[in-house]
């Protein structure tokens, strides 16, 4: 999860025995040092703020941006942008007003 903004199941499947992940990633997740958002999609707490801070200056260029320029900003797919979006207005990070969102956190 160092490596990449935000994976799921299959992408951490080499990481431990498939028994064994999902209980790893529920301790992780305790601990503070992972973040579950919807849609099984994990991120780790160091790379979820390094993620807002690239938000933070995307949002400074345009206070408003839809979710494809969000997910451009991120450089990430839309299975896994969508859960994470979702997980930024649930945290009040931003804020979705119809097609497009805006920064709360500043």
């Amino acid at each position: 999860l160092a490596a990449t903004p935000l994976a799921d199941q299959e992408d951490l499947a080499g990481l431990a025995a498939a028994d064994k992940l999902g209980p790893l990633l529920d301790d992780l997740v305790e601990q503070g040092t992972v973040v579950r958002m919807s849609g099984g999609i994990y991120a780790s707490a160091a790379q979820l703020a390094a993620t807002k801070d690239r938000l933070r200056a995307a949002f400074a260029a345009n206070p408003a941006l839809t979710a494809s320029q969000l997910r451009e900003a991120i450089a990430t797919s839309r299975k896994y942008a969508i859960p994470f979006l979702e997980h930024l207005d649930s945290s009040g990070f931003t804020r979705r007003q119809g097609d497009v969102r805006t920064l709360l956190d500043r």
